[in-house]
């Protein structure tokens, strides 16, 4: 529903910047004709590539307002098999937050971003991978070429708010630690400060990036050996996750953070771009009440 203001107020503004649609393979039709023919888009390639969570190739369109070049990929998004929903009859419902959240919620709404879709090879030919939520409303043109900020500043993550982490969040540095030991990394190079690690418990971390405005490197961060056995593993192997939990976007990626990087001062650190004025600023809102 906001694609054009994101198009014409976010997209544009950001320089070799393309847009990474993808959806459950059963969808492909609906997100075709009501997302690809219904905004007119021009298919200019297609890509075969053989990737488990691929299905089919990866399709490459142009907008017709801005000429931005979008990438459609069909995904396989399998549970991870200690929730394997043909045993049993039963599927996982996620609780937190004085909530429950159904398995189609965990996954679409955090877990495949954390996860399936740092995976694709697609990531390698960028510098910067950013999740932002559809759900944003941009009121006026964003000022900030994203990705030659960050690259000038020698950012590897950018964020618009940094806030407390809750219990969709639990167990997320725990999980973190026995991913380590499993694997054979290093411990995380945040462990010692408390936004990584909750009065040294070793349980969780405290903060967390929030969700719907967040970049990372990919070169050297995401796409490093580490993060991406990590963020396997925790999918994966970690059962007290993404399907108990609801851990969504935000719980993996501040752990991410803590393995990779050496941070006193979360906030402060000049590897961490804020955006956060432009938020406060109402330059953009979540949701159209704001």
């Amino acid at each position: 529903m906001n694609w054009l203001e994101h198009e014409i107020f976010f997209m544009a503004q950001q320089r070799g910047a393309s847009l990474l649609l993808a959806c459950p393979a059963a969808d492909t039709k609906i997100l075709l004709e009501q997302v690809v023919e219904a905004n007119e888009w021009v298919l200019v390639g297609s890509w075969d590539h053989d990737h488990p969570f691929a299905h089919g190739p990866l399709l490459q369109y142009r907008t017709s307002d801005e000429g931005i070049d979008v990438f459609f990929q069909p995904m396989h998004l399998p549970f991870p098999k200690h929730y394997n929903p043909f045993m049993n009859g039963s599927k996982p419902l996620a609780a937190c937050a004085k909530r429950r959240f159904t398995w189609e919620y965990a996954l679409y709404s955090g877990a495949v971003f954390a996860y399936q879709m740092i995976h694709l090879p697609i990531l390698a030919k960028y510098d910067y991978f950013m999740k932002l939520d559809g759900d944003l409303v941009f009121r006026n043109y964003f000022p900030v070429d994203v990705g030659a900020d960050m690259e000038e500043k020698g950012c590897i993550v950018g964020h618009a708010a940094i806030h407390r982490s809750g219990d969709c969040e639990a167990r997320n540095l725990e999980a973190l630690l026995a991913a380590d030991q499993a694997l054979g990394w290093p411990k995380p190079k945040s462990l010692a400060y408390n936004w990584c690690n909750v009065d040294g418990k070793g349980e969780k971390g405290d903060v967390v990036f929030f969700g719907n405005f967040q970049v990372y490197q990919t070169k050297g961060f995401l796409l490093s050996p580490q993060i991406q056995s990590i963020s396997t593993y925790m999918y994966e192997e970690w059962v007290d996750g993404y399907f108990t939990h609801r851990w969504g976007d935000q719980g993996p990626f501040v752990m991410y953070v803590c393995q990779m990087l050496d941070l006193p001062d979360l906030e402060k650190d000049p590897r961490i771009c804020s955006y956060a004025e432009h938020r406060e600023s109402g330059l953009f809102v979540h949701g159209k009440g704001g």
